[in-house]
């Protein structure tokens, strides 16, 4: 699972389109809407567990039935890497340190 900094909020960005998520402060299996950072529709995303190993949790995209898994790459920051070639791009976990609602 990932190691998430207590009273901190994260954001996962995608690299290529510039959307992000934000993440709530604990991950459970709850849902979450992108935040975007061009005007495009919001999409609807769902924290799942995964059922192949405990404690790692999974981002589904509602309407695309596509999912990013969590690789834990360090203490602050991770990866979110795309498990479906329709979602094929890569997501980067940051923190949003002073509080300001950007990272």
């Amino acid at each position: 699972m990932v190691s998430l900094l207590v009273g901190v909020r994260y954001y996962i960005q995608n690299v290529d389109s510039g959307t992000f998520l934000e993440l709530p402060d604990k991950l459970t299996e709850s849902e979450v809407k992108t935040r975007p950072v061009k005007f495009s529709e919001k999409q609807l995303w769902t924290i799942v567990a995964d059922q192949r190993e405990p404690d790692v949790f999974l981002l589904e995209n509602v309407a695309q039935k596509t999912w990013l898994g969590v690789v834990t790459e360090g203490n602050r920051f991770s990866q979110l890497v795309g498990h479906s070639r329709a979602n094929a791009c890569k997501w980067c976990l940051d923190p949003d340190l002073d509080g300001d609602g950007f990272w």
